[in-house]
């Protein structure tokens, strides 16, 4: 029977809030503590879109929440239609290693440490639960792949990079319907898997007077219906000068010297948060080593 009573919803509600007191059901933290303080974490049955300009460093905060879900536990699945197998490898062992990302690109410049330090990312790669596809195009293939996994206990967040490049077997008539029909199939995923589903979007290229500013839900609402089917929506923008609106006043006198260093300084904004609040923060992404790293303030 697929009907409910209210008793049965409030009752199924209560054990669900005594078994995340309690611990038994943690949400997944993203690994940087500012935002998931805002957030509360990234929960079952929820859409989270993460959209970003191109070059802002999405595909980064995928993995990076990929890799914490995993090192917690969680049994972490990344869908990734951007990169190759040994490309996103290259980034997971730049980020866990702390070695640097272009010296892996280049295949030069390793010396003992360097490997010894690469090694200690293998063994610890190895030992977490985390599973990658690179060649699930179509949205009907990956639901049905993650529906499998769940059901063998082998997920519990899936994280799709990135959300335009994916393909429907549904016939529509313009791309925008296609988006639409993708981001639904991902909203009824998280539903039915009671999981959380991170799809990473590719925001559109900004016009000019508008280059570097917050994008808004305005620049989603131009990709099919993502805007309405996320639970949750977290904007990335990447400040250029430091009277940026953005940037912390307490960030202001180091950031030209950070971005000196080649640092990047990144704001996220949670822009919808259907059970919560809503607001932005600062981190610092590190692109030689592949992270993200909370501001200490």
């Amino acid at each position: 029977d697929e009907w409910m009573s209210a008793t049965e919803i409030a009752l199924k509600t209560i054990t669900d809030i005594e078994n995340r007191m309690q611990g038994k059901m943690k949400p997944v933290q993203s690994g940087l503590s500012d935002l998931d303080y805002l957030t509360g974490g990234f929960f079952p049955g929820e859409l989270t879109i993460v959209g970003a300009k191109p070059g802002v460093g999405k595909s980064v905060f995928g993995m990076m929440v990929a890799l914490n879900a995993a090192q917690a536990g969680a049994n972490s699945a990344v869908c990734s239609l951007e990169m190759m197998d040994t490309q996103y490898g290259q980034r997971m062992l730049s980020n866990m290693s702390g070695v640097n990302g272009m010296k892996l690109r280049k295949a030069a410049g390793l010396n003992e440490d360097d490997w010894k330090l690469l090694i200690g990312a293998v063994t610890r790669l190895s030992k977490i639960p985390s599973a990658f596809t690179f060649a699930t195009r179509y949205v009907e293939d990956l639901a049905l792949a993650v529906r499998r996994r769940v059901d063998a206990g082998e997920l519990s967040i899936l994280v799709v990079d990135y959300l335009q490049l994916m393909r429907t077997r549904q016939k529509t008539e313009n791309e925008r319907l296609s988006i639409a029909a993708i981001s639904w199939a991902l909203k009824t995923l998280a539903t039915e898997c009671r999981i959380p589903v991170i799809a990473l979007a590719q925001l559109r290229r900004p016009g000019q007077g508008e280059a570097n500013k917050m994008p808004t839900m305005r620049d989603l609402r131009e990709s099919g219906n993502l805007e309405a089917d996320a639970d949750n929506i977290i904007l990335l923008h990447e400040p250029e000068i430091k009277d940026d609106p953005y940037v912390h006043r307490d960030d202001k006198q180091g950031f030209d010297d950070m971005r000196k260093r080649g640092d990047r300084y990144i704001a996220l904004k949670v822009e919808k948060q259907r059970q919560g609040s809503t607001g932005a923060l600062s981190v610092i992404f590190k692109p030689q080593e592949m992270r993200y790293v909370q501001i200490k303030r």
